[in-house]
């Protein structure tokens, strides 16, 4: 599976620099940057910096801003949001996005039958 990936210019630790990411990735950074009262920029200079104070070397700053959005939801997730979502029901791929089933409902995605065919085809 291919996804694409959108590039922008930014200012990390005072150079300009660009960076690709998937769209998606870029979204959930304008959701931290909104819970943390930081700019995008400055969530990744400090990211940057942390990093190569850890490492004493720096490898892929895209990457380090993948593993950070993954650990910083990751860290909010619960049981609670796991069930709203539908996990658990043995499907763990997304439906369309980050969209999650309606609370108390059922959920109303349509299921392939085993043999492949869609419902309400004809045979």
């Amino acid at each position: 599976m291919r996804t694409s990936r959108n590039c922008r210019v930014l200012v990390i630790n005072g150079r300009r620099t660009s960076m690709r990411l998937e769209a998606i990735i870029w979204d959930l950074l304008a959701e931290v940057e909104a819970r943390e009262g930081l700019s995008v920029c400055e969530i990744i200079s400090r990211l940057e910096t942390e990093h190569k104070s850890r490492s004493g070397e720096f490898v892929n700053l895209a990457s380090v801003v993948r593993l950070y959005v993954m650990t910083y939801f990751r860290a909010a997730a619960t049981e609670e949001g796991h069930r709203l979502a539908g996990h658990g029901r043995g499907d763990p791929l997304p439906r369309s996005g980050t969209e999650a089933p309606e609370a108390g409902g059922a959920d109303k995605r349509a299921r392939r039958p085993r043999d492949g065919t869609r419902r309400g085809a004809p045979a």
